[in-house]
């Protein structure tokens, strides 16, 4: 959608999430570091704008639909 991602820094999406690339992350269970990684973003609006822009491109260069259905193609065929 073209928006920084604000996530949690678990295992899964610490590897879609790329801090400052892709959005912000926070420790789990720190509501301070969830508000400040936020309000961080709506107080920099050009920030926000270029990390929302490549998200996206991160996005649709990883999980498009033609390569996911090639990954997973693979994938099968491995098995």
């Amino acid at each position: 959608c073209g928006l920084p991602v604000v996530a949690s820094d678990i295992p899964g999406l610490r590897e879609i999430v790329l801090e400052n690339r892709c959005g912000k992350v926070f420790p789990p269970g720190d509501s301070d570091a969830l508000a400040e990684a936020v309000i961080e973003l709506l107080l920099n609006p050009g920030e926000c704008s270029r990390i929302g822009r490549r998200a996206r491109e991160f996005a649709v260069e990883r999980f498009d639909w033609s390569r996911t259905v090639d990954r997973t193609e693979e994938l099968l065929e491995s098995l």
